[in-house]
């Protein structure tokens, strides 16, 4: 027998059997040979809204109407969940059987208006390092199309990540990175495998050292939040954005356990290394 699980749309409009449809959809489905209802689950547009108790509450209520027209009908709807990311924080009513966290398993929350909770941290740093240090004359292009001059004699610094990588174009010129606790903003276009950053504000900078494009860097922080404002998009495509040409380095309680690369994974937990 197969488990299923059949999504009541409450009113997320994207997927799932219409409410006033939902207990006939659900008895038909449990009359089929082979398969096995396993549970009922909705979801919710708004629970990070201001406005979202109403709203969700609106959606709890008929999804409970739903389920129990199925157990009316001798039906066990098995497990039930409804509680996205932000319903967790702020909607303790919705847990309900299980709950489905999100950006919450990445330490962020959905929006400035979900508080995160207590002992919440973000679990990722984007980071990368420089590859390349030189001054440019005054009046000396930066990048394609030359949309960066240098207005003075000045230091420039080459990272080696661009939107190849997960870096967004849309900050070309705009955005800003970490480098020895300071921020330095992006000069020029982002390209396919580098971007350019003004080193004027840190002179003491020197190849190789590392640059934070979002996380923790001593004691400054870019939020991916931030960033993602500054690209006209949401924290989850940044997050997700992220491609495999990047090497991921997994770490516990400061001491570095695993590396996965295109080549494969390595495990390990005999060093100790960054969060």
């Amino acid at each position: 027998m197969t488990p299923v699980h059949v999504e009541i749309d409450t009113g997320m409009g994207r997927s799932g059997v219409a409410t006033a449809d939902g207990a006939e959809f659900v008895k038909a489905i449990a009359a089929l040979p082979g398969l096995t209802l396993a549970g009922l689950y909705t979801h919710f547009p708004k629970a990070d809204a201001p406005n979202g108790r109403a709203i969700v509450g609106r959606q709890l209520a008929d999804f409970r109407q739903v389920v129990d027209a199925v157990r009316a009908a001798g039906i066990d709807p098995g497990l039930l969940h409804a509680a996205n990311s932000a319903a967790i924080v702020k909607h303790p009513d919705s847990h309900l059987d299980m709950v489905r966290p999100g950006i919450l398993a990445f330490g962020l929350t959905s929006s400035d208006a979900v508080a995160p909770p207590e002992g919440l941290r973000p679990v990722m740093r984007f980071v990368s390092r420089l590859v390349h240090v030189r001054e440019l004359p005054p009046g000396h292009a930066v990048s394609y199309g030359g949309d960066f001059v240098a207005p003075e004699r000045m230091r420039v610094g080459t990272a080696a990540v661009g939107y190849g990588h997960g870096y967004p174009f849309a900050l070309s010129g705009r955005g800003y990175a970490l480098l020895r606790g300071r921020r330095v903003p992006v000069l020029g276009r982002v390209t396919m495998d580098t971007t350019v950053f003004d080193l004027r504000g840190v002179p003491e900078a020197r190849l190789g050292d590392e640059i934070v494009l979002f996380g923790r860097q001593a004691d400054e922080m870019i939020r991916v939040s931030d960033l993602a404002a500054l690209a006209g998009t949401i924290s989850y495509e940044l997050l997700i954005g992220i491609g495999r040409r990047v090497p991921r380095v997994y770490t516990r309680v400061g001491r570095k356990v695993g590396v996965r690369t295109l080549l494969g994974s390595e495990h390990t937990s005999s060093f100790s290394g960054e969060e």
